[in-house]
């Protein structure tokens, strides 16, 4: 048994990540205890530092686990315990597959790039997993989780959004990670079901990014518009956003959102306001919308008086109205809402925050004919598209400078993903280490 300071499975024999890697905090929910490693395809070697201590091959395996010393690395039957553990890859055509072992629960990804693992400096008792994954098979993974549409031009039109975001949101220097795996930043599984039309649209737009003004933009998107894109600052605390303007959106009518409904119970429903707001709330009214009908402000009546009341945004309404009732049930801000004996009805139009790229409206877009550049600029006005070089070490010089729209905890509460069957998602809850965010 000995310490190293660090340990690194690295693809051939550079130990450090590829300049074209971004870093992606993966399975963090998992909160994960001990990770199983084992070689797909190429070669790694396992070192610490400069020091190559063993050239792993297909079939080849590294256990970490998380121990009262630090982390404990077994390999060809030695075990090793370690202050800080690296797990590394560089060689972009070289995969492993990661397992995680939580209790009864298990999770296997394949993975390509690099993959870092340390102690969880905020969680001591797990451990903390980043993937210094290649941009554009990063790109092409998001696509392939966040865009379940068959078309050619929409899903170009979200490789674009989703390098974008990828370069925006890179971390300063000495930050463990860019990312997380999950819907508070973007969806990402490895190599897990990737789809070949998800990699083709990365492929055909390798390098190109959506810029304003010269620098990176805030590639937001949600499912769907409900007839109108929203402005950013109707919808999240910020100063408004020349290329978030909201549009009408012609192109959002045929998907399965255009209309909805849901019922809230009264009870649980004025629980979880009175517990957002820390006092007891006994009804609420719509008090504002914003000009594409949208509602803006909800007045909640507190008891204890018939003029005492507190007034919080549409978003916040909503989030609250998610935290308890899920992902799927007050799907935007454009609502109404009716009191019945028992609760409330809500009927509306559109998914998520509504700024953005509107992922169903892009799809019919592309089934009426429309270019990725046509569909990206209709939703993003005033931006352009550029392939940028080099893009990674010339992302910070292009981010920045720019007014940004909303809060990363803002944003990571009000995420909405996916364009519906086969997949939406929403983010209700967590936050994004104050990086650019949704």
């Amino acid at each position: 048994m000995f310490t190293l300071s660090n340990l690194i499975l690295a693809g051939a024999i550079a130990l450090a990540p590829a300049a074209t890697d971004v870093r992606v905090r993966i399975l963090q929910d998992a909160q994960p205890i001990e990770v199983r490693v084992s070689v797909e395809s190429g070669s790694f070697t396992l070192g610490a530092n400069d020091l190559v201590l063993a050239t792993l091959g297909p079939g080849d395996e590294a256990q970490f686990t998380r121990t009262r010393s630090g982390v404990g690395v077994r390999h060809a039957g030695q075990t090793r315990t370690l202050r800080n553990a690296v797990l590394a890859t560089v060689e972009t055509e070289s995969t492993f597959r990661l397992t995680v072992t939580r209790g009864q629960d298990t999770i296997a990804r394949t993975y390509s790039g690099a993959l870092d693992v340390r102690i969880d400096v905020e969680n001591d008792q797990v451990l903390l997993l980043v993937n210094h994954a290649p941009l554009e098979a990063y790109v092409a993974a998001v696509v392939t989780s966040e865009y379940g549409l068959d078309d050619v031009e929409g899903r170009k039109a979200m490789a674009i959004l989703a390098r974008t975001y990828a370069l925006r949101s890179l971390a300063p220097p000495g930050s463990e990670y860019d990312h997380v795996d999950s819907e508070l930043s973007q969806v990402y599984k490895g190599l897990a079901g990737l789809d070949p039309e998800a990699i083709r649209a990365a492929t055909e737009t390798t390098g190109q990014v959506l810029l304003f003004n010269g620098a990176l933009a805030e590639a937001v998107y949600h499912a769907e518009s409900g007839g109108h894109t929203a402005d950013n600052d109707d919808v999240w605390n910020g100063e408004p956003v020349a290329y978030l303007r909201g549009v009408p959106d012609p192109f959002a009518n045929n998907s399965p959102y255009a209309s909805w409904s849901f019922f809230a119970d009264r009870p649980r429903l004025l629980s979880r306001l009175s517990a957002a707001t820390g006092s007891e709330v006994r009804g609420f009214v719509i008090s504002h919308r914003s000009a594409d009908g949208r509602v803006a402000r909800v007045r909640l009546l507190l008891t204890g008086g018939t003029d005492r009341e507190v007034e919080i945004s549409g978003n916040d309404f909503r989030l609250a109205v998610l935290r308890e009732f899920g992902a799927s049930s007050l799907r935007s801000m454009l609502f109404d809402v009716a009191a019945t004996p028992a609760g409330y009805r809500f009927t509306g139009a559109g998914f998520g925050h509504g700024v953005g790229l509107s992922q169903w409206g892009a799809h019919e877009m592309a089934n009426r004919g429309y270019a990725y550049d046509e569909i990206i600029a209709f939703y993003f006005r005033g931006t352009e598209l550029a392939h940028v070089p080099n893009l990674i070490p010339q992302a910070q010089r292009l981010t920045a400078q720019l007014p940004t729209s909303v809060s990363a905890t803002q944003r990571a509460d009000s995420v909405s993903r996916g364009p519906g069957p086969p997949r939406v998602q929403e983010a209700v809850s967590g936050r994004r280490r104050g990086r650019i965010g949704w």
